[in-house]
């Protein structure tokens, strides 16, 4: 036995909260902006370790992909509902999804986006010293920052 109660008006909400969070969510990067703050060395480090310089590839830590793309849906989709949406609340919660991202791929060398080895030379350095193996986590200080900093969320258009 099968019951549906209101399925064509059900399934016309649902298409409507999708539609509304696959656009606030693409919002959340054209028209908001969603920047980490981290005062001094580890603000620098990250900017290097992200980027690269002369002597270091550069190891993406913000880059957007399909999967955070998702997470960042997920986490926004309990604040969208019917025709209510506390547009702040769900670009903080996009927001915090990012930082759960940047944080796995510090923690994991990556995280699913391939990053150049560490140098041989600057491994077994680390490794003498007794220092965290993971690339950008040699004393733990840049995760730290990036676990703990303020996630702040600006309208850039």
């Amino acid at each position: 036995m099968r019951f549906t109660v209101g399925g064509n008006a059900t399934r016309a909400s649902i298409a409507a909260v999708e539609t509304k969070l696959r656009t606030l969510a693409a919002e959340l990067g054209a028209k908001y902006d969603a920047r980490l703050s981290i005062d001094g060395e580890d603000a620098d480090h990250l900017r290097w370790f992200d980027g690269g310089t002369r002597k270091q590839p550069a190891r993406p830590v913000f880059v957007r992909t399909p999967d955070v793309e998702r997470d960042v849906r997920e986490a926004m989709r309990p604040h969208i509902t019917g025709e209510r949406i506390n547009k702040l609340v769900a670009l903080n919660a996009g927001a915090q999804a990012w930082r759960a991202a940047w944080v796995r791929r510090l923690s994991t060398n990556g995280g699913g986006i391939p990053w150049s080895p560490l140098s041989p030379a600057y491994a077994a350095w680390k490794h003498r010293r007794g220092l965290d193996p993971r690339m950008g986590v040699a004393r733990g200080n840049m995760l730290a920052a990036v676990r703990s900093g303020l996630v702040v969320i600006r309208r850039i258009a």
